[in-house]
């Protein structure tokens, strides 16, 4: 495995601490634990001003795939609006804690993604619980991805980078595709994901003081995605998957996560039993932060980009 600790600045420390204490972003993110008091959380910090924007010079082309609502984001140098079936690209997948996420909410990063790779990026507007709870989410996620292949797409013309739930959806897209007897894309990258839905780790406890994303709403979010559903199971917690014979992977934390362990776990776990694994820990940073204007969070998604740009050749 390895492993790099990537330093950030005073600069991005404390823009990032001065967000997370701002009142109005704090009652956008904890507000409410019902679905809705969330969703407006989110459609809220989305909107705070230091947060960012979808870049202006990356197109938003619309399309549904196996009947899902998808976006296609397209920076300049992709100039046809239709992307043909040889050309590599990257699906990707928000997250928003598989209840209060939406195409809105990733749509900034994915464009980031996509500038930075000069890659055609298709973002995957998966369904939200309770409506559709678990399997519901995942379910979208192949779909799409079948849909790809059917269209003539190889797999190893394509990376998935899922954040947060997203990174947990992309990773347990591995033993799902397994199950199936089906090829797994190029390489998968999962930026601050939630790798055990039990919320075991001891980062839940230790990193709470510095972190948004506190072990009661993680919780209220599981119980709303699972139901009754156990989460002791690798289609559900990458944690617990067997990585033999898996693609390369590239898994991203902060080193104020609550899910810092749980990550670091999964890296260690998938480099155990074979995995090529790429760890990156982004120092002093929290849960979200790819969302921030600051050079950190630039990085972050920079680094996740050329690496789908070079697992892609």
């Amino acid at each position: 495995m390895e492993t790099r600790l990537i330093e950030s600045s005073e600069h991005d420390r404390a823009y990032i601490a001065q967000a997370l204490a701002d009142a109005a972003y704090q009652r956008a993110y904890q507000g409410g634990n019902t679905p809705q008091a969330m969703r407006t959380g989110t459609a809220a910090v989305t909107a705070h001003s230091a947060v960012r924007q979808a870049r202006e010079d990356v197109r938003v082309r619309c399309e549904t795939l196996a009947g899902v609502p998808c976006e296609w984001l397209l920076p300049p140098a992709v100039r046809a609006d239709i992307v043909p079936a040889d050309q590599p690209l990257i699906v990707y997948l928000h997250g928003g804690g598989f209840v209060r996420g939406s195409l809105n909410l990733g749509r900034a990063n994915a464009a980031q993604i996509a500038a930075s790779a000069g890659l055609p990026v298709l973002a995957v507007g998966y369904r939200q619980a309770p409506e559709h709870p678990y399997p519901a989410a995942p379910d979208d996620v192949l779909a799409v991805y079948q849909a790809l292949r059917s269209a003539a797409r190889a797999p190893t013309s394509m990376t998935l980078v899922g954040e947060s739930a997203g990174g947990t959806l992309a990773l347990g897209m591995l033993p799902r595709l397994q199950g199936l007897g089906e090829p797994a894309p190029a390489a998968i990258a999962a930026v601050s994901p939630m790798a055990d839905l039990a919320l075991s780790g001891a980062s839940w406890i230790f990193n709470a003081p510095q972190d948004v994303a506190d072990l009661p709403t993680g919780r209220r979010m599981v119980e709303l995605y699972l139901g009754s559903r156990s989460p002791a199971d690798a289609r559900i917690s990458p944690v617990l998957h067997d990585y033999a014979g898996a693609c390369p992977l590239w898994i991203a934390i902060g080193s104020h996560e609550t899910m810092l362990s749980d990550a670091e776990r999964l890296a260690r776990r998938a480099a155990e039993t074979g995995a090529q694994v790429h760890f990156r820990v982004y120092a002093g940073v929290p849960h979200g932060f790819t969302r921030f204007n600051v050079p950190i969070a630039d990085q972050a998604l920079n680094d996740a980009a050329a690496w789908c740009r070079d697992q892609l050749g």
